[in-house]
């Protein structure tokens, strides 16, 4: 004898499966709901600019009030040194030089800003490409480091002056002239 309606426990799990699944899907619109209804605080990392392009000729805003704190601290920027290579930040960038991800030695006009406020919007939130953000996994105010010790990279680049001209030969002994056989 053959039963065309499905077992009970075929039907049990399929409500089960529905419960579940309704109460997943209502627990990820409340989260999203939550996240986009919270203030963004003055000063905080959603405020800062990371382009110098502005429409219709505006003005940039005001750099970050942090950028004092860190831009050409000696602490700040060993410091930011030591976390470069803790954070392994040198396995793309090379100690600066660039490699998979972007050269910062001398780069100008950076892409996404060369202020220490953009460079710490660069480090924080993630770029497209290839550089992850580190919200959330670094501390900010180690965030704030790195970012002093990167712009001293690009700082100490640029003071040296770009040669125009090839190199001089290097001096050595003569070459063999033809007339001497």
């Amino acid at each position: 004898m053959s039963s065309r309606s499905p077992r009970p426990d075929h039907a049990q799990r399929a409500a089960a499966l529905v419960v579940v699944l309704s109460l997943a899907v209502a627990g990820c619109n409340r989260q999203i709901s939550d996240v986009a209804n919270l203030p963004a605080s003055e000063g905080s990392p959603q405020n800062v600019a990371v382009t110098g392009l502005f429409p219709a000729g505006g003005v940039p805003p005001p750099e970050d009030p942090r950028d004092n704190l860190y831009d050409g601290d000696a602490h700040a920027i060993n410091e930011g040194q030591r976390l470069f290579e803790r954070y392994n930040c040198v396995g793309c960038h090379f100690h600066g030089a660039g490699g998979i991800g972007p050269a910062l030695l001398g780069a100008d006009p950076w892409r996404y800003g060369g202020r220490i406020d953009q460079i710490f919007q660069t480090i924080y939130r993630g770029r497209p490409n290839g550089m992850p953000a580190w919200a959330g996994t670094i501390p900010e105010a180690e965030i704030w480091e790195i970012a002093a010790y990167v712009r001293s990279l690009a700082k100490a680049a640029s003071d040296k002056p770009i040669p125009t001209e090839p190199p001089p030969p290097a001096a050595g002994p003569s070459p063999p002239s033809a007339a001497a056989n």
